[in-house]
């Protein structure tokens, strides 16, 4: 076994999970802070928003599961696992990609829509109030969580993007340089033919 491969792909992939499951766990958190902090009531149409009985922690799943099979085939140091481990991060990274984007955008508009005029925000009756217009929380403070929460939502995906590129970059690598495990190859006798 080679420690140098085991090392570099090792902590790559354990950093890839650890921020995946930062990920699941923030996001889940950023979702029942938005649910709480609303001033309004959840229609009773809406009850999986009211009780959060989806799992969001699956949204992790993505980094999570190319980071254990990196972290498998750093160890096990098999070309099969490597090539698998390659195919699988380069469609997560695609998914993510996507992902990235769509998120960025959303804080964008949260930061643009709520935090612009955060300065002259105060709870009024209920509810935040920001300049005469009303926001959909009932405190001002909730804004600002999740206002933190969606940087560190943030920062979770863009530092496991990083990390997948760079566990689908180490695991093709090896599987490029893997040695062909010697062996012998028995084919059968040929047959001698006899000409007429």
């Amino acid at each position: 076994m080679n420690k140098t491969r085991a090392l570099v792909l090792g902590i790559t992939s354990a950093l890839l999970i650890a921020c995946g499951v930062l990920f699941g766990v923030m996001l889940h958190l950023f979702a029942v802070k938005i649910v709480k902090g609303l001033a309004y009531e959840i229609p009773d149409d809406y009850e999986v928003l009211r009780t959060l009985d989806h799992p969001f922690w699956a949204a992790s799943l993505v980094y999570v599961i190319p980071g254990l099979l990196c972290f498998i085939a750093a160890f096990v140091q098999e070309k099969c696992l490597y090539i698998t481990s390659s195919v699988v991060c380069i469609f997560c990274l695609a998914g993510m990609g996507l992902c990235i984007f769509i998120f960025g955008y959303t804080i964008a508009i949260i930061v643009i829509g709520f935090f612009n005029e955060n300065d002259n925000c105060s709870d009024y009756t209920g509810q935040c109030v920001c300049r005469d217009v009303r926001t959909p929380f009932s405190e001002c403070e909730t804004m600002e969580d999740i206002l933190n929460m969606a940087m560190i939502i943030s920062a979770s995906i863009i530092l496991a993007w990083i990390f997948l590129f760079a566990a689908f970059i180490i695991s093709t690598f090896y599987a490029c340089k893997s040695k062909v495990t010697p062996g012998v190859v028995y084919t059968p006798a040929q047959q001698p033919m006899i000409a007429h």
